[in-house]
């Protein structure tokens, strides 16, 4: 599905409301159709 170093859209929801965003993040890994990603921040 994602390989190792793609850039996604992430759907994040945020902790203190139930507001859903799309941010960017990076592919670390994939297994069984679990991804795991890091978030990517500009600054």
């Amino acid at each position: 599905m994602h390989k190792f170093g793609e850039v996604v859209l992430a759907s994040v929801q945020y902790a203190d409301t139930f507001e859903i965003k799309k941010r960017p993040a990076l592919v670390l890994f994939e297994e069984l159709g679990n991804v795991v990603v890091q978030a990517l921040h500009l600054i």
